[in-house]
């Protein structure tokens, strides 16, 4: 009986588990897709996705991030075992004993002052989070502001952009080339954010740890976990615009009807239960076509979507959205 129960526990437990790590990953992944349409100028009304597909791009994107953020520390975590086996070796050998006895009277005369250093701490965590970490992401979230690629000619006015999103928009436009630069520069702008993302999941937890016994310290902490949950929010964000692949199936599309300047290759954007969301490059625009008018419909290969009203690579019949 008593392992029945434990049973029933352990599944309740696995099911809430799974609802809330299911509910994350969707949640992530509308962001990452919100932000992707609004850079491409689609209307997410249009293109509503189904849940599977907003868990399926939360779960890549976690990956992206959690690969990422092993590749950065793993090096400063080598470091760190490396020079603490250093000074155990050291300090094992008796040549620096009045060295780590100064430190530890210092440490030990700080402690001493229980009043006046985590105020000083403290007081250290907030100026950084003032001077850094606020300008920081301003400049971080205003690469959101690129958008309409796939209607704004290569050469369009980009004065409403500042420098740092004009160089995001340029490399956007150039990252399907040959050309490793500007891959480069895009990957080092998300590596910028996930590092920032980290400086204040770090600072928050000081800020907590530092105000632990003090009676405003869910009003002292608010800063902190007010921008920590900014970039939470904004990473996602920030992937798909700078990291997601702008990449769609093919489709051929035979109507039953035959109607002229409708059969043809497109990019395959979306399917509903009833219609399918097409893109087509020579008019630069979406193609709602039921599926009640579909003859036959074959998917080709996965390809990158043009971007900024440029015309199909070789110009041939067959490419996608000519006819």
């Amino acid at each position: 009986m008593d392992l029945l129960k434990t049973a029933a526990t352990f599944i309740a437990w696995l099911s809430g588990s799974l609802a809330a790590i299911a509910a994350i990953l969707y949640g992530l992944g509308f962001l990452v897709t919100l932000s992707n349409l609004h850079l491409l100028g689609l209307d997410p009304l249009v293109l509503s996705f189904e849940p599977a597909f907003y868990v399926q791009r939360g779960a890549k994107f976690t990956l992206y991030v959690v690969r990422l953020m092993f590749k950065v520390l793993l090096g400063p975590l080598v470091v760190l075992v490396i020079v603490t086996a250093l000074l155990a070796l050291v300090r094992k050998f008796g040549s620096a004993d009045r060295a780590f006895a100064r430190v530890q009277d210092a440490v030990l005369a700080l402690a001493g002052k229980r009043d006046a250093w985590p105020i000083v701490a403290y007081s250290l965590l907030l100026l950084i989070l003032l001077i850094q970490m606020l300008p920081t992401y301003a400049n971080l979230t205003d690469l959101l502001n690129v958008s309409d690629l796939l209607f704004e000619p290569a050469d369009a006015d980009t004065a409403r952009y500042d420098p740092e999103a004009r160089a995001v928009r340029d490399a956007l436009l150039r990252r399907d080339t040959s050309d490793p630069t500007p891959a480069a520069l895009l990957g080092t702008k998300f590596l910028f954010a996930v590092f920032f993302f980290l400086e204040s999941a770090v600072m928050f937890w000081l800020a907590w740890w530092l105000t632990l016994r003090w009676r405003a310290r869910a009003l002292l902490i608010t800063p902190f976990a007010l921008v920590l949950a900014m970039f939470l929010v904004s990473l996602p964000m920030i992937y798909g615009v700078i990291v997601l692949p702008n990449q769609f199936a093919t489709a051929r599309i035979v109507t039953k009807a035959g109607r002229e300047g409708i059969d043809g290759e497109y990019f395959l954007l979306n399917r509903t239960a009833d219609a399918l969301v097409l893109w087509n490059q020579r008019e630069a625009g979406l193609l709602w076509l039921p599926l009640s008018e579909v003859e036959t419909l074959k998917i080709g290969a996965t390809r990158p979507l043009p971007l900024a009203g440029k015309p199909p690579s070789d110009g041939r019949e067959s490419d996608p959205g000519v006819r």
